[in-house]
C-alpha cells in the first residue's frame, strides 16, 4: 500500500503512516519554536537534516516489515549536513548540527579527534560517505533548505561566542569552551524533545499539554497571604522591614539577585513573591524553584500548593515524588504530567540541584530535552551554598550563560551567602549585574538582622562522649550533629535510657525518619510549653536528638541548646545552619549552639580547610560568628584557598587536552558530573508490618522492582560497609541490582542498619 512512501513512522493507532519529509518539516518547526529568537534558524536547520537516514533502503525495508536487521540513521544526517555546509558555515558551526543530529537517540556522543578511526566518537562514525539513497532529501526537502537564512544563523553564532570571549587569556579560554559546549547541549535540548513529541502526538495522539499557573493569579494569592501577617512582635516587625526592602526593589533590573536573609525571616515566601513579579515585568515563561535536598521539596511545594490552590498548577520533579501515586488526577491528567516532568512544560516547577545541573551538562535526551525550556525563565536557588564546592564553576557558569544570553533571571538566597559578586566575576562571566536585595549598610536592616539572632555561638573545645552527654542534663532539650554516622549511632545507643533519646541518620531508611522526625517534634512541642525558668525536669523528661547534618536545612525543630561537631568537611556553614535549630522560635535569651571536637575523633589536629577556618573565625568574632563581616571573612578565606578546588570539575580541568572546541568529550564529561557521591549503596529495609512495602518486596524477589517506591524503605551504606554485609551474605538482589536486607536482625528502627547479628548460633 504504502510502496512508493518513504516512511519515518506507522501508528498503531489508525494505522496511519506519517513520511519521513512530513516528521522532518514537523521535528524543524517544533525545535523552531522551542528556541530563544537567536538559534530559531539553527534549531530549524538541525530538525530538517536530523532523519536523513530513513531515506536509506535498509530503514525503509525494516519499518515496513519487509527485514527485521537493525539498522543505524542518525549518522547521515550528520553526514549530509557535513557535505552541504563545508564551505557555507565554519567548521565549529558545523560540528553542532553534525553532533546533534548524530546523538538525537544515544546521546551526544565525544566529538574525539580527526584521528579516530574506530570508536563511538563523533569523528570515528563520520569516516564513511553520505549514501547516496539518502540523498532523496535533496528533492523532498529542497524547499525547506534553501529557505534557510545561513547569514543569520552565522551572525547570531559568531556574536554569541565572540562576546566575553575575545582576550584569549585562560579566563575566556575556559568561556568561550563552555559556551560553545553548552550551545551544543541547547540545539540538542529542542532537536530532541521536538523529535520526541511530534513522534508522540502521530504515533499515540499524545500531545504534550502545557501545565498552566496563572502568575498573576498567584501574585495576588501570595499578597493577600502577606497582607494577613500582623506584624506584632519585633521579629515580626524585623520580617516585615526585610521583606519590604525587598519587594521595593522589584522594578531594578539585574540578571542575579542575591537574598541573603536570615533563617526565619520568611525567604522562600518573600523570594517567590519577588520571582512572579518578575515574570510578570518580563513576561518570562516559567518560574523554576531549585532546592538542595528533598526533603525541603515536600514542605516547599506544599506551603505553595496550599497558597496558590488547585488551579494553578506546581510541577514537582524529584526523585521520591510521583504523580503516578496521586488520586486526585484524573489518568489522562496524569499523563500530561508525566510528560511534562519529562521536559518540564510548566509554568511553575520545583526540583532538585541534582535535576537542574545534570539537565544542563547530561548528554542523554533524557536529561537534556528539559533544557531549552530552562531558557527565558526566573530561576530561585534556594540554599544556594549548598552547591558543591567542586562543582562550583560549572554551576556558576551555567547560571551565567543561562542569565547573560538566554533570558534568564537568577535569585539565588541562603542565610550564609557567599561574595556572588566576585565568584561570577572570577569563575563564570565578568560584569554580570549582581544586585543584592537587602542592604548591609542600611542601619535598620542590621537591626533587623540582629532581631534574628535567636542564639550566640560559643567553641567548647574537646569533648569526650560522656562529658557530652553529662552536658545535655542541663537543659530540656539537647541537638547533637556529628559528622559520622557510626559516632552518631554509638552516641544514641550510649543516651536511650538515659533520656528520651532519638537518632537520625542515613542508616536509617527515610520512612523511619520521617517517623522519628514527627515523634521529636510532638515531643518538643510538648516540653516546650514548660515555662522557661522550669528546667529543673528528671532526665528521663529530656529530649536528645543525636543526628548525622541530614538535619540542618529543610527540619524545622527548636531545641534549646544545639552541639555541632567541627573537623572532617564541616564548615561555618553548617554550624550556622545548625544554629537554625536552636531557639529557632526566638521564645528563649539564653540558647548556645556549641561548637566542638569530639575526642574520639580528634587525636589529631582539626584537619581541612573548613573547620580550621571555622576554628579562626570562631577566635576572631566571638559570638559574632553569625554576622555578615564573619560570613564574608569565612568565604574569601575558603575560596581563595580552594581555588583550584573550585573548578576541579570544570571541563577544562578534567579534560585538559580534549577542551578544544572542535574536540568537545559531551558524553566523558556528562559520566563525570555527578553531584552526588556515588560512593554509597542503597539497601531496602523490610518490615513484616508494612503490607505495601511487602507487596514491592516480592516484585522485586520476581525480578520487578520499583526502584522509586522502594526509596523510602532503603537505608545508605557506604561502598566497604555494603561489601562487609555482602560478605556476611544478610543482602540479597535476586538478579535486579536492588540489593534488600535478608536478615532483620541487622536493622533497628530506632538507630538503623547494624553491621554485626545481636545473636550468633552454632
Amino acid at each position: 500500500m504504502f510502496e512508493k512512501e518513504f516512511i519515518a513512522h506507522t501508528s498503531e493507532i489508525n494505522d496511519k503512516i506519517q513520511t519521513v519529509r512530513e516528521h522532518s518539516i514537523n521535528t524543524a518547526e517544533k525545535a523552531e519554536r522551542y528556541a530563544i529568537d537567536e538559534f530559531k534558524e539553527l534549531a530549524y536547520l538541525t530538525g530538517i537534516y536530523h532523519d536523513i537516514g530513513k531515506y536509506r533502503s535498509d530503514f525503509q525495508k525494516l519499518i515496513k516489515g519487509i527485514s527485521n536487521k537493525r539498522v543505524e540513521h542518525a549518522i547521515y544526517g550528520a553526514l549530509a549536513v557535513k557535505e552541504d555546509y563545508n564551505n557555507k558555515i565554519n567548521d565549529a558551526l558545523n560540528k553542532i548540527m553534525e553532533v546533534c543530529i548524530a546523538g538525537h537517540h544515544g546521546g551526544l556522543p565525544d566529538y574525539g579527534s580527526k584521528s579516530d578511526i574506530e570508536g563511538s566518537s563523533l569523528y570515528a562514525r563520520m569516516h564513511k560517505p553520505i549514501d547516496e539513497e539518502c540523498k532523496i532529501y535533496l528533492n523532498e526537502l529542497k524547499d525547506e533548505i534553501e529557505s534557510i537564512d545561513f547569514e543569520t544563523i552565522t551572525k547570531y553564532y559568531n556574536e554569541y561566542l565572540k562576546e566575553d570571549c575575545l582576550k584569549g587569556d585562560q579566563y575566556t579560554n575556559r568561556l568561550l569552551i563552555g559556551k560553545y559546549a553548552f550551545l551544543g547541549r541547547y540545539i540538542y535540548s529542542c532537536l530532541t524533545d521536538a523529535d520526541y513529541n511530534d513522534t508522540a502526538e502521530f504515533c499515540a495522539g499524545q500531545e504534550n499539554k502545557e501545565l498552566k499557573a496563572d502568575f498573576r493569579d498567584c501574585l495576588d494569592k501570595i499578597n493577600v497571604k502577606f497582607a494577613s501577617f500582623t506584624p506584632k512582635t519585633k521579629l515580626q516587625k524585623a520580617r516585615s522591614v526585610m521583606q519590604k526592602q525587598v519587594f521595593n526593589q522589584v522594578n531594578d533590573d539585574a540578571e542575579i539577585y542575591c537574598l541573603p536573609m536570615p533563617t526565619g525571616s520568611g525567604k522562600t515566601l518573600c523570594s517567590m513573591k519577588f520571582a512572579l513579579e518578575r515574570a510578570i515585568i518580563k513576561k518570562k515563561r516559567r518560574i523554576i524553584y531549585v532546592i538542595p535536598y528533598n526533603s525541603i521539596i515536600d514542605q516547599t511545594a506544599s506551603e505553595f500548593d496550599n497558597i496558590f490552590g488547585k488551579s494553578n498548577f506546581i510541577l514537582r520533579h524529584q526523585s521520591t515524588f510521583s504523580y503516578e501515586d496521586a488520586n486526585n488526577f484524573t489518568e489522562d491528567y496524569r499523563n500530561d504530567i508525566k510528560f511534562s516532568t519529562e521536559n518540564w512544560n510548566a509554568d511553575i516547577i520545583i526540583t532538585t540541584q541534582v535535576q537542574f545541573f545534570e539537565s544542563i551538562y547530561g548528554n542523554k535526551k533524557s536529561k537534556l530535552r528539559r533544557l531549552h525550556n530552562i531558557a527565558d525563565s526566573v530561576l530561585v536557588f534556594d540554599e544556594a551554598h549548598m552547591i558543591p564546592e567542586e562543582f562550583m564553576q560549572p554551576c556558576l557558569e551555567s547560571i551565567a550563560i543561562l542569565t547573560h544570553y538566554f533570558h534568564c533571571e537568577a535569585i539565588l538566597l541562603t542565610a550564609t551567602m557567599p561574595g556572588y559578586a566576585d565568584l561570577f566575576e572570577n569563575y563564570a562571566i565578568r560584569g554580570l549585574k549582581v544586585k543584592n536585595l537587602i542592604s548591609n549598610e542600611d542601619s535598620e536592616i542590621l537591626d533587623c538582622i540582629t532581631t534574628f539572632k535567636k542564639c550566640r555561638y560559643k567553641n567548647a573545645g574537646k569533648l569526650t562522649d560522656d562529658i557530652l552527654l553529662d552536658e545535655c542534663s542541663k537543659y530540656p532539650s539537647t541537638l547533637i550533629i556529628l559528622n559520622r554516622k557510626k559516632d552518631a549511632q554509638r552516641l544514641y545507643n550510649m543516651a536511650k535510657g538515659r533520656y528520651k533519646a532519638y537518632h537520625l541518620s542515613t542508616y536509617m531508611t527515610a520512612y523511619d525518619r520521617r517517623r522519628v522526625i514527627a515523634k521529636v517534634r510532638s515531643e518538643l512541642a510538648e516540653l516546650n510549653d514548660i515555662k522557661e525558668n522550669e528546667i529543673d525536669i528528671v532526665d528521663t523528661e529530656r529530649i536528645v536528638v543525636i543526628s548525622t547534618s541530614l538535619i540542618e536545612a529543610g527540619v524545622d525543630l527548636d531545641f534549646y541548646t544545639v552541639y555541632r561537631e567541627q573537623g572532617a568537611s564541616a564548615g561555618l556553614e553548617d554550624l550556622l545552619q545548625s544554629g537554625g535549630r536552636c531557639n529557632r522560635e526566638g521564645t528563649r535569651e539564653d540558647s548556645v549552639t556549641y561548637a566542638f571536637e569530639l575526642i574520639e575523633n580528634a587525636d589529631k589536629p582539626l584537619q581541612g580547610e573548613k573547620p580550621v577556618l571555622t576554628k579562626m573565625i570562631l577566635e576572631k568574632y566571638g559570638e559574632g560568628v553569625d554576622s555578615a563581616e564573619a560570613i564574608k571573612d569565612y568565604y574569601d578565606n575558603l575560596y581563595s584557598i580552594h581555588n583550584k578546588r573550585l573548578e576541579a570539575k570544570n571541563i577544562c580541568s578534567l579534560f585538559p587536552q580534549e577542551t578544544k572546541v572542535l574536540s568537545i568529550p559531551f558524553k566523558s564529561y556528562a559520566d563525570s558530573f555527578k553531584l552526588i557521591d556515588g560512593n554509597t549503596v542503597s539497601i531496602v529495609i523490610p518490615d513484616e508490618q508494612n503490607a505495601e512495602l511487602q507487596e514491592l518486596i516480592e516484585k522485586l524477589r520476581n525480578g520487578y522492582p520499583d526502584v522509586r517506591k522502594l526509596q523510602i524503605y532503603s537505608c545508605s551504606v557506604n561502598r566497604s560497609e555494603f561489601d562487609d554485609l555482602l560478605k556476611q551474605n544478610v543482602v540479597k538482589d535476586y538478579g535486579t541490582g536492588v540489593f534488600c536486607l535478608t536478615n532483620a536482625s541487622y536493622y533497628s528502627k530506632e538507630s538503623g542498619i547494624k553491621f554485626d547479628a545481636e545473636d550468633y548460633f552454632l
